[in-house]
């Protein structure tokens, strides 16, 4: 008897695609929608293997594996999900624990090879050759034709993989990331189009054909929770203004916020050398677009050209991501391009994170955004949606006019941001509070200036949101009486047209941002999450540049000299004449130096320079 796989998943679209893969593979399938379904097909069909879904409508993939039990009794189970490996990994140990025969699983969308491998794992009971001209297909690279035949059928998606703070773990925003179907491969690997793609009149077609759905979705479910989208621009349809022009057109058709709006470029294209990349650059940019360069430090470009094109973010190549943790060179190279973002008022952002560990040691290095497996792969949109949905939001909270003196300094919710919220208007502090819960920020309201001194104390806030017109205590007296362990606190003011010289006096005293009235609960949000992401990387580098510059104080003034020559590129020899001094005293010098900083490279030695600040004042 051969192979019988029963497929159950709500989404028909889906469970049909897995179908045909599955018949690609000599497999005999069928797709099922309900519970009620699979246990007529379980019954009538008497499948060899079932595969179950773990998000549907009602119910999930292991309450349909508990309602089935009796029907499925030990029959191999595969679990599959769009929500990321993490998700698909904790249900499958639950579902082993219920005594369910479960064999294995998948992260949806899945491709051909990686089902083959799931179903006929090392190879046993493989199956049958093709036929039809597909044999020996596996694995062989996509044709200009056959790309371009994909491009006709209508078979390219996007599939987006979440963009995390890092601080908060509180989702940014999507990459899209473009891809080809196949009926019988399902989704084919990028690489095995790659070659195809040099052409660049395909690789225009290719970006633009499946821009508009993308955008359709992004409208729908990115833009009312302010998230960004970002758009690759691939290394070949990089030089041709039509790329961008089209990104910006089906933006404009879906009405997705160009602002919310990402356009990624590679610096391994070359790209950012071209003479015509600052003219469509700047384009997109004074479109109201930001711009995004990725491979950043993997590339061609220099720094006099990178300083022209209006980045707003660099993005760490997943290759220096990987290592991080485990090699010195790739911390340092990822220290100094976070910081490097940092000098020039842009974001950093580490894709391909795949363990905790490197998720946090980023983090501490002060890199603003996180992407990668550890978080969750590439998702269908519907997918995706279903992810968003799965994330953290904390309860609506209950207004107060004053908080209780007893109320411990601890944060009540891991995943929340606890905020101040100052403002002597009852039905203002009670509209912000609740307002606010639904973009996961645990609000806190206090009554008056005066209320929000006595109590804050007693709570571990995040940021405040200081209203300026206030009876008796305005937000100026406030910030003026802020005690010296609170001075790192982000303060936000809010204010009117009229405040507008009390707002400059407020942001002299130390506030972060002010914000001006009326505001959305969106605008709100994106404000408290930039002010509280800034500040605790400025507290980050401000504690670097201390132990960095208590490093730098133990060099003599010669050795210090020896270290700056040797980082702008000078040999010993060189720095002897540069000095006047001997080449033996310069190696000397240099390895005393060496030593007393802890570094073993020029590179390393710059870095410590650099967070001391010691370039900052030439």
């Amino acid at each position: 008897m051969g192979r019988k796989l029963l497929i159950l998943d709500d989404d028909s679209a889906m469970a049909t695609t897995i179908a045909r893969i599955a018949r690609a593979l000599s497999v005999e399938a069928k797709a099922v929608t309900t519970i009620e379904d699979a246990r007529a097909a379980l019954l009538a069909w008497q499948p060899t293997d079932v595969m179950i879904d773990l998000r549907m409508p009602g119910t999930s993939g292991l309450e349909a594996l508990d309602v089935l039990a009796a029907e499925l009794g030990d029959l191999p189970i595969y679990l599959c999900s769009g929500l990321g490996h993490s998700v698909v990994d904790a249900a499958q140990r639950v579902a082993k624990e219920g005594q369910h025969n479960i064999q294995g699983q998948l992260a949806k969308p899945f491709s051909k090879d990686q089902l083959r491998d799931l179903l006929f794992p090392n190879g046993q009971d493989g199956p049958a050759p093709l036929t039809g001209g597909k044999a020996g297909a596996r694995n062989s690279n996509l044709t200009t034709h056959q790309v371009r035949q994909a491009i006709d059928a209508r078979k390219i998606t996007f599939l987006f993989q979440p963009r995390l703070w890092a601080l908060s773990r509180k989702p940014e925003g999507f990459e899209a990331l473009i891809r080809i179907l196949d009926d019988e491969e399902g989704l084919i690997s990028p690489a095995r189009y790659a070659k195809a793609l040099e052409d660049q009149e395909l690789s225009i077609e290719l970006g633009a054909a499946a821009l508009d759905p993308a955008f359709a979705w992004a409208t729908a479910e990115l833009a009312p929770r302010g998230l960004s989208l970002l758009i690759n621009i691939s290394a070949a349809a990089a030089h041709d203004p039509r790329s961008v022009e089209t990104v910006l057109a089906s933006a404009r058709k879906a009405h997705f916020p160009l602002e919310l709006l990402v356009i990624e470029v590679t610096e391994q294209s070359g790209f950012v050398e071209s003479e015509e990349a600052q003219k469509i650059l700047l384009a997109a940019k004074l479109a109201g677009c930001r711009l995004s360069i990725d491979d950043f430090g993997m590339g061609y470009s220099t720094f006099d050209r990178f300083t022209d094109i209006p980045f707003d973010e660099l993005k760490l190549d997943k290759k220096i991501t990987g290592s991080v943790v485990e090699q010195k060179r790739a911390d340092a190279v990822a220290r100094s391009i976070i910081d490097l973002a940092k000098r020039l008022g842009m974001r950093s952002v580490a894709e391909g994170v795949e363990t905790q560990q490197v998720a946090d040691h980023l983090t501490n290095l002060g890199c603003d955004c996180l992407q990668g497996f550890h978080f969750s792969g590439p998702l269908t949109a519907r997918d995706a949606t279903l992810w968003l949905a799965s994330q953290p939001v904390s309860p609506p909270s209950t207004p107060m006019a004053t908080p209780a003196m007893t109320n411990p300094a601890i944060k009540p919710d891991a995943n929340a941001w606890n905020v101040a919220i100052v403002d002597d208007d009852s039905a203002v502090r009670q509209t912000i509070t609740t307002g606010l819960a639904n973009f996961g920020i645990k609000a806190h309201p206090f009554a008056s200036g005066k209320d929000f001194l006595a109590g804050c104390a007693d709570y571990d806030f995040d940021a405040a949101v200081l209203d300026m017109r206030m009876e008796g205590m305005n937000g100026i007296q406030v910030l003026r009486e802020l005690p010296a362990t609170l001075k790192h606190l982000p303060i936000l003011v809010l204010t009117s047209h009229a405040d507008m010289p009390s707002a400059i006096e407020a942001m002299k005293l130390g506030a972060v941002d002010f914000l001006e009235k009326p505001i959305t609960f969106q605008e709100l949000s994106n404000a408290i999450s930039d002010a509280i992401n800034s500040r605790s990387v400025d507290r980050q580098r401000s504690e670097t540049s201390a132990q960095a510059k208590e490093t730098l104080a133990q060099l003599s003034k010669r050795e210090l000299e020896v270290c700056e020559l040797m980082f702008q590129g000078l040999r010993n020899k060189e720095i002897a004449q540069e000095l006047g001094i001997s080449y033996r005293t310069v190696e000397i010098h240099r390895s005393n130096a060496l030593k007393k900083l802890d570094a073993r490279t020029a590179s390393e030695v710059g870095k410590i320079l650099a967070e001391a600040g010691h370039f900052d004042n030439p």
